[in-house]
């Protein structure tokens, strides 16, 4: 159980990294800045801004449209490459969030199983046990340990469960931005 969690908590790490830290753009106060460069067909300037957050989605994705603006490409080449990168940036955005749940449900059937061996080894040993109260004691003590593991299960499943909704709506949350976003530089873009 205690491996599991272990597995839960290095994917929360490399999620939140990825979906929180690693995207940490203020996106529109970025896409204003884009817009006004786009107004002012200062096309070059736009693209560097998008490089001096390299590892951000949406100027990842924004420096595509305004490569393909900047050939004069026409505005459907323009949409054409902001979707490309956005089928690129999208499952690394996703990617690896089902397995959080996966591994707080792992911890608590392991919990369960822990459980049921724990109980089923207790009664398995009380045929060994003549004295009534070292039977108690050793019924006492089995149940203890059996019921153990299953607070150990859910001790690690209840905060991986968290995690994986916190991670889950902020992947949501960073998704409906982008798309809010490189929508509102592909108008921009359209238009100049």
């Amino acid at each position: 159980i205690v491996i599991v969690f272990a597995f839960g908590v290095v994917f929360v790490c490399y999620l939140y990294f990825t979906i929180v830290v690693k995207s940490k753009v203020n996106m529109h106060k970025f896409t204003d800045q884009l817009i006004k460069f786009v107004d002012a067909k200062d096309y070059d300037r736009a693209i560097a801004l998008c490089d001096a957050s390299p590892a951000g989605a949406l100027p990842i994705l924004s420096k595509a449209g305004l490569e393909a603006a900047k050939r004069n490409m026409g505005a459907r080449a323009v949409q054409d490459s902001i979707d490309e990168e956005t089928l690129k940036l999208m499952p690394m955005i996703t990617k690896r969030l089902s397995w959080v749940s996966v591994l707080a449900n792992i911890a608590t059937l392991m919990g369960l199983m822990g459980t049921i061996f724990g109980l089923m080894y207790t009664f398995a040993g009380l045929e060994l046990v003549v004295n009534p109260k070292e039977k108690a004691a050793h019924l006492s003590t089995g149940i203890a340990t059996a019921m153990n593991t299953t607070l150990i299960g859910l001790v690690a499943a209840v905060p991986l469960t968290l995690l994986a909704q916190y991670l889950g709506q902020a992947s949501k949350a960073l998704v409906d931005d982008i798309d809010e976003n490189s929508v509102r530089l592909i108008n921009a873009l359209s238009k100049a």
